[in-house]
């Protein structure tokens, strides 16, 4: 079944990508439907093998959108506690295995100053690879609990857009999706040409401090 639904998949096309997991769903495990797609939103962020808008542009195709950000935010949830208690255990030298050493740079320059978790939240709200970010904090001397309402309040905009766009499309209410289409392109362009701004005003003193996987045990609390 993964074959012949998945033979022709491309990420990069959202719209005929969402209808073969559509198609693969409602056809072959319509049944057990909804734990595939919990289990694909908590397995995006912690292996970031599909994109997450796939995944809720998908899920909001197949059960509207109410039931689709249920799913992504208890998903997406899990899966970041799973990634970040994953990265205390292994530590920093196989965290980078998997993350790119470039990437995790920038985010911990980002992260500098005392107002570093509104940055962080910030960076949720702009459209960046966030499933790393689990990875990374776990690594730094965050409390966990501070790090996952952040996480679950920043996916939010762009969750929800994603699954009503999905919803709108299977409903054939193109109105609305172009709508909700031009606003997402103006508010990403506004918050792109901005975010140097924002980043400079809100950056200070030194970067996040990042503990050794030995000591995290004990932060995680």
């Amino acid at each position: 079944a993964y074959t012949k639904y998945f033979g022709s998949f491309d990420t990069g096309d959202l719209v005929t990508s969402a209808k073969l997991i559509k198609e693969y769903i409602t056809v072959d495990y319509p049944h057990i439907g909804l734990p595939i797609m919990f289990f694909l939103q908590i397995f995006h962020v912690v292996i970031s093998f599909i994109p997450a808008a796939l995944i809720s542009f998908a899920t909001g195709m197949i059960y509207g959108w109410p039931m689709a950000m249920l799913l992504g935010s208890v998903g997406a949830t899990i899966g970041s506690i799973i990634s970040f208690y994953l990265a205390r255990i292994l530590g920093r030298k196989v965290v980078t295995l998997f993350v790119k050493q470039k990437n995790m740079d920038k985010l911990e320059n980002m992260l500098s100053g005392d107002m570093s978790m509104f940055v962080l939240l910030i960076l949720f709200f702009l459209p960046t690879p966030k499933d790393f970010f689990s990875y990374f904090l776990g690594l730094t001397s965050i409390k966990a609990w501070k790090y996952f309402i952040i996480s679950a309040i920043g996916r939010l905009p762009g969750m929800f857009i994603t699954c009503y766009l999905g919803a709108t499309i299977a409903n054939r209410n193109y109105a609305v999706m172009i709508g909700c289409v031009v606003f997402m392109v103006v508010a990403v362009t506004i918050m792109f040409f901005l975010k140097d701004k924002i980043f400079a005003l809100l950056k200070k003193e030194k970067p996040a401090e990042v503990i050794p996987a030995a000591q995290s045990k004990g932060d995680a609390t």
